[in-house]
């Protein structure tokens, strides 16, 4: 299952370590075999491990294009300074988190990123997606409380801002969400509000909800829609309330409209997959069919010229 090693997700730090604990893990061990540096100006500092000097020159000029991207999209402004860790060993990245399907996340109590370059150079990872997904989870933090930002929704939106990262990362040949809504399984969204599922099925499974029900969302309601949503939460309002307010729905009716489009979705494509060669023959027979009337007409419209040339 190749794709679980291509999840871009913020999840909790091993042990809750905080960002001054994870950048001594990183300063502290030049007798280890690595050295680190700093760099940092107005808007951002970067931490790194050798040989990555460049690529912390490249990420301190690219946070300027999505910081105003980003401010952009939600016209909330980004009034902090992250601090971006970049780790380039692998097995050192590891030691701070409780999973191996993590590549990057942010801890937004402390305005921090963490991010394992070393997948960074594998296909569909890119630095400038991982890095605007996380921000995304600092902005959102950093104007709605805790308690009024569903994880799901947190998840949802961040996948949304990094330009449907999730459509890339995610093999839907092997969709959890797929499997789940044929069997009338998914999770209840309620249930993922706190904290996600931590055995790998429903772990995807939460992750990969949290990104169609957004683009349900943005779909059928629009951007602005959701906009508004995420400006009720952070006047204060639960989610509950902020869709009573903008769509004039509860939330369980939401989430009923949702699991019903999928599942018509799935239908229509059990159909077609059920009925794929029938649906190949019947086609292939009708363009047979004109073009063989295609060929009768200009036979025809021949014929019509050549008596014309005659007379």
């Amino acid at each position: 299952m190749l794709f679980l090693a291509k999840l871009i997700i913020p999840y909790p730090v091993k042990g809750f370590l905080s960002a001054f604990v994870i950048i001594f893990i990183i300063i502290s061990r030049p007798a280890h075999g690595f050295t680190t540096g700093a760099l940092q100006n107005r808007d951002v500092m970067v931490i790194f491990e050798e040989p990555l000097a460049r690529v912390a020159g490249e990420i301190a000029s690219l946070y300027q294009i999505l910081k105003r991207d980003l401010e952009e999209s939600f016209r909330w402004p980004i009034d902090f300074i992250p601090t971006i860790v970049l780790f380039n060993d692998h097995s050192r990245f590891q030691g701070t988190v409780d999973s191996d399907l993590i590549v990057a996340y942010a801890v937004s109590d402390r305005d921090l990123i963490v991010i394992d370059y070393s997948r960074m150079t594998m296909a569909p990872f890119t630095i400038e997606a991982t890095l605007k997904h996380e921000l995304c989870h600092l902005l959102l933090h950093r104007h709605i409380q805790d308690e009024n930002l569903p994880k799901w929704l947190d998840e949802g939106v961040a996948q949304w801002a990094s330009g449907g990262l999730a459509d890339i990362i995610l093999d839907k040949k092997q969709s959890e969400l797929d499997k789940a809504i044929h069997r009338g399984r998914y999770i209840p969204f309620r249930s993922i509000a706190d904290n996600f599922p931590t055995d790998r099925t429903h772990f995807i499974l939460a992750y990969e909800q949290s990104q169609s029900l957004i683009a349900y969302m943005m779909r059928e309601y629009g951007r602005e829609a959701l906009l508004q949503v995420l400006s009720c939460l952070k006047d204060g309002k639960n989610i509950e309330e902020a869709v009573q307010t903008v769509y004039a729905i509860s939330f369980e009716k939401l989430e009923s409209r949702w699991c019903n489009n999928l599942k018509n979705q799935a239908t229509w494509l059990l159909i077609l997959t059920n009925n794929i060669y029938e649906i190949l023959f019947s086609i292939t027979a009708l363009a047979l069919i004109l073009g063989f009337i295609r060929v009768m007409i200009r036979k025809r419209a021949y014929s019509r010229y050549e008596e014309e040339d005659d007379v």
